[in-house]
């Protein structure tokens, strides 16, 4: 009788324990985000983080390719009603096209004032179309100017502020030395395209998509920008830009420099790391950072601005928990750590006075207003066709193969069949 009992007891148990982990199964039912991402370790340690925290969600880690055809990729799988895709690591230049195409998710009803409130304020303007924020930043990039700080100190002259102060500075020094005067990344690619938007801008011109310009037809045919245009192509006639200039990519642009080719450079942030730990540097503790040069009275000094955040796609279904990995993967502690372990610009103010980012990146230090002093891109959705046709035509131009009212006309007419 006694073990009669004791077995309906055990089997009382069991039935118990089997009820109650059923109903935890049931409540926490295994949720599968796909995330579309770079293959790269940083990434990875925070996926892993994450699960760890919230055991019913899963990461599903989809890579997209490290150059060409990233956005046809993500565009194509959006629009495909057989493909899961919850959230999408995309660059800033992918924003308007993917939300005028209604395929990501407005997030403003999900982040607070205060949760948005300590990111640079122009990382989150390039995330806002129409009045709805459609990214949050996890890193950010802009154009900035690198200069010899020595020869500069050796030759008494000052960190230029404008063109005409850099060409002079330029002249001075080259009477003496064997040194070009200042390069950027003009190969044709989409490093040139920011490199000549930065010029137009310094130099009072503009590529302007606003109702007005197109229907006169001066998106890009404009008083202002003869003259900007003008202005840059002065720079590789009179020798003041390298003379390999339209052949290089960054990494070529950085090699000159580190070999003590140049005296001013048009790069990124991460061009730093090169700077400092490439073995062939000669330049090393030799350089510093500026705001690009002002090229006229009415024109602007700022950067384009670059940078990676992610995004939400509008037919995921699991919106909640898409959200919940946005947050995670945005917060200090981790873009601290990506800031650190890749050498990436912070998006977050407080980051440039933080000493553990300072220590690996001492040139940010507290120069939240120079990589904060950048400005967006052509806002269109057919950003890389308008790429394309800037690229094309600027690079003629300057290589003598168009004149330039031809090459304005040309420019006019290819953005406004674009546009239409």
């Amino acid at each position: 009788m006694k073990n009669r009992i004791v077995i309906f007891t055990l089997i009382g148990i069991l039935l118990i324990i089997s009820t109650v982990f059923l109903l935890y199964k049931k409540n926490n039912k295994q949720i599968v985000l796909s995330f579309y991402t770079h293959d790269e370790e940083s990434i990875d340690n925070i996926i892993i983080d994450f699960e760890k925290q919230n055991e019913n969600i899963t990461i599903e880690k989809i890579i997209i390719p490290a150059y060409e055809n990233r956005l046809s990729l993500i565009k194509n799988s959006l629009i495909d009603t057989s493909t899961q895709v919850d959230i999408i690591d995309a660059d800033i230049i992918w924003v308007y096209d993917l939300a005028a195409n209604n395929l990501i998710s407005p997030l403003d009803y999900y982040f607070s004032t205060d949760e948005l409130g300590g990111f640079l304020k122009s990382a989150i303007n390039g995330n806002i179309i129409n009045n709805q924020l459609y990214g949050i930043p996890y890193r950010t990039d802009t154009g900035i100017l690198y200069y010899r700080k020595d020869l500069l100190q050796k030759y008494n002259q000052k960190v230029p502020e404008t063109f005409d102060e850099l060409i002079k500075s330029y002249k001075i020094i080259s009477k003496s030395e064997d040194i070009y005067g200042y390069a950027g990344s003009w190969k044709n690619y989409e490093g040139m395209s920011c490199n000549m938007q930065e010029l137009l801008w310094t130099f009072g011109g503009n590529v302007n998509f606003d109702v007005n310009s197109i229907k006169n037809k001066q998106i890009v045919n404009t008083k202002e920008n003869i003259e900007a245009f003008k202005k840059i192509k002065s720079l590789v006639d009179n020798g003041i830009t390298h003379p390999d200039i339209l052949d290089f990519y960054s990494g070529d642009l950085r090699k000159e420099f580190i070999k003590g080719n140049l005296l001013f450079m048009r790069d990124w942030p991460a061009g730093w790391n090169e700077i400092s730990n490439n073995k062939l540097s000669i330049v090393k503790d030799k350089v510093g950072i500026s705001y690009l040069p002002y090229g006229s009275i009415n024109g602007k000094n700022s950067g384009v601005l670059g940078g990676w955040q992610l995004m939400m796609a509008n037919k995921s279904k699991h919106k909640e928990e898409s959200i919940k990995f946005i947050k995670f993967f945005t917060n200090y502690k981790n873009t601290k750590k990506i800031a650190i372990e890749k050498t990436y610009l912070p998006v977050i103010i407080d980051q440039y006075f933080d000493a553990d980012i300072i220590e690996a990146m001492p040139f940010i230090k507290k120069n939240v207003e120079l990589f904060g002093n950048s400005h967006h891109r052509a806002f269109i959705a057919n950003y890389r066709y308008f790429s394309d046709i800037f690229i094309k035509n600027t690079t003629s131009y300057l290589k003598n193969e168009i004149e330039l009212n031809e090459m304005l006309k040309t420019m006019e007419n290819e953005f406004s069949e674009l546009i239409n």
